[in-house]
């Protein structure tokens, strides 16, 4: 079922509750009371919605999580994942940011349901890719997820990430993380201590150390936000890692 589908319906089944549930509280407002059965089948039906909700909402997540990851890869879905078939390898939607949270907590749990395997997280980005020995471990965590049939390869597991529970994705992959290009190293240039550019003046010991240690203190009092491999404070405009942009709503440290 396309997700336009699966949108359609939900929209006929909300109308339809929604008309249901006007109906009994129209029946208590007109000061009838609802039968035991009349009560069991409201709750049953707001069941229901609750349940056709969560699953539209999971489609969504899903789909934009496999979006983003052929945009930021520059393939197609089709080249990234293994739809049909059982691979060993598995890409893992935490829509995190790639800190160190979001590795320990998928590493746990896989660690709990499949054993060893190799777990790469990127910085900055909501995804990972997860390397077994063995194709039956893959296949175990997969197996271990909760899933609708209402929906393709959706397999997930509600996962709390310092207190925040996020529902985290797994699909197979079809590609090797060698063909990632999240997991190329740049090049960076030589650093050197003198850079010879005119107009720069580098000046040796221009504070004092009481002074340098006081800035460091002040600077520590504001909060910073864990990465995999460091720390940041944002200054001005948040920076979205995921995306690679700014959040003009939401300024730090004015």
């Amino acid at each position: 079922m396309s997700q336009e589908e699966v949108k359609q319906n939900l929209e006929d089944i909300e109308k339809s509750n929604q008309a249901q549930q006007k109906e009994g509280e129209q029946q208590i407002q007109d000061g009838k009371q609802l039968s035991p059965e009349e009560e069991q089948k409201l709750k049953e039906k707001k069941a229901k919605k609750a349940l056709n909700a969560k699953i539209y909402d999971l489609q969504k997540k899903l789909s934009r999580g496999i979006q983003v990851i052929s945009q930021t890869e520059g393939k197609a879905p089709e080249e990234l994942f293994s739809f049909k078939e059982a691979t060993s390898n598995l890409f893992v939607l935490h829509f995190g940011i790639g800190e160190e949270a979001d590795y320990v907590t998928v590493r746990d749990y896989v660690n709990s349901v499949a054993g060893p395997h190799k777990l790469t997280v990127f910085p900055g980005l909501g995804y990972g890719y997860i390397q077994f020995d063995d194709i039956k471990k893959a296949e175990q965590t997969i197996n271990s997820l909760e899933s609708f049939e209402q929906i393709e390869n959706c397999h997930y597991k509600e996962m709390t990430y310092e207190k925040k529970i996020r529902p985290t994705f797994f699909l197979y992959a079809k590609c090797k993380l060698t063909d990632i290009c999240q997991n190329k190293n740049n090049d960076f240039p030589e650093a050197q201590r003198k850079v010879d550019a005119p107009g720069l003046i580098f000046q040796e010991e221009f504070i004092t150390q009481d002074y340098e240690k006081l800035i460091m203190e002040e600077i520590d009092k504001k909060e910073w936000n864990k990465l995999a491999k460091r720390k940041v404070q944002h200054y001005g405009y948040e920076f979205l890692y995921g995306i690679n942009s700014i959040n003009k709503d939401n300024v730090k440290n004015n």
